[in-house]
């Protein structure tokens, strides 16, 4: 009974990443954490103002990304591509360009950027501005994990 359960699930779950077009699409399937990060360690000290980040490498798929939105408000969203498969690319995305966020394994022009508290993507124009995708092209949002400041000053993120 038990490996029919476990077929079903794996099943469903093969099913649940099928487009209607019948190809897989290369959004960020989930996974279950839950860590605390002290927003006194050094890794966080980006964190410590309204607009800092941090990166944490070892979190998620390939790393996660927190943004500190407001004073006590923040966002952490997974560095693996939306778009890209994660067995054609586990590398994060690239953050040198913050708040720009973009595919480390291939140049294919597509961007993401979360700031509004939801993920955006974008291409740009031959001047390098921002330009919105064409009508009908679909991309996969950034995986979006819970995070919560306590009163110790202790982040806790995890999947919702």
């Amino acid at each position: 009974m038990k490996k029919y359960i476990l077929l079903f699930f794996v099943v469903g779950s093969f099913v649940s990443c099928l487009e209607s077009d019948g190809n897989v699409n290369s959004c960020i399937p989930d996974i279950y954490f839950n860590v605390s990060k002290s927003l006194n360690l050094p890794e966080s000290s980006g964190l410590l103002v309204p607009g800092g980040y941090a990166v944490y490498e070892n979190l998620g798929h390939s790393g996660i990304i927190v943004y500190r939105n407001t004073d006590t408000s923040f966002l952490a969203f997974d560095l693996q591509c939306p778009h890209v498969s994660i067995l054609n690319c586990s590398l994060p995305m690239d953050t040198s360009d913050f708040p720009e966020l973009k595919n480390s394994c291939d140049s294919d022009g597509y961007f993401y950027d979360f700031r509004l508290g939801y993920s955006t993507v974008y291409t740009k124009d031959a001047n390098g501005n921002h330009k919105a995708l064409a009508e009908g092209e679909r991309v996969c949002d950034m995986k979006e994990y819970s995070v919560i400041l306590d009163p110790q000053n202790i982040l806790h993120i995890r999947n919702f």
